[in-house]
């Protein structure tokens, strides 16, 4: 499953993204760059200051997703692939996904105006107010491109990382008890 993550900077994206990662069975791929936590697969090197699909440069998104189907996808130990952020939700990286007969899906998170300057500020991110609205307005658009059925839409502001997680988990049908992916033991 192929899974873009979307929304504005400070929403949560690389907070989120971190909590799927097992602190004892991380990899770092150096590049193209992929950090690998069975059975979840993040484009980018996370548990960085300013971790994530950041991390990863504007015209490497291309070279990420085809090292995610050669290298990555035959490995059955990844079944959750993560695109995350501006670099990765472009209508190309899209088509090329698509092109592959791969249906993805689309997190778009979301918060108040109020709560992203408040997160951005107490992390040290002064980015111009414009350039920012852009990415918002960019991730929504994104998102527009996707049927409801492959949509998810959570808004961060008042809900803890790991509530987030658990609606992003229930969302792809991934049940932590039976640990590599969907549920086998009827404790969803």
């Amino acid at each position: 499953m192929i899974v873009f993550v979307v929304g504005a900077p400070g929403v949560g994206k690389t907070t989120l993204l971190e909590g799927l990662l097992d602190g004892f069975d991380t990899f770092m791929h150096p590049a193209p760059k992929w950090t690998l936590s069975p059975p979840f697969a993040l484009v980018g090197h996370y548990g960085q200051t300013f971790g994530g699909g950041d991390t990863l440069g504007y015209t490497q998104g291309s070279e990420a997703v085809d090292y995610m189907f050669n290298a990555l996808k035959p490995n059955r130990d990844y079944q959750y692939f993560f695109l995350d952020g501006d670099r990765m939700s472009s209508q190309a990286i899209l088509e090329q996904v698509e092109k592959a007969g791969i249906r993805p899906y689309c997190l778009l998170l979301t918060a108040t105006d109020q709560a992203l300057k408040q997160r951005c500020s107490q992390r040290g991110s002064n980015q111009n107010p414009v350039w920012a609205k852009g990415r918002k307005t960019k991730a929504h658009n994104f998102a527009a491109k996707f049927p409801l059925s492959r949509k998810l839409e959570i808004d961060t502001t008042a809900l803890s990382p790991d509530m987030v997680r658990s609606m992003l988990l229930q969302f792809l049908g991934y049940c932590e008890a039976c640990e590599n992916g969907p549920c086998n033991c009827g404790d969803e």
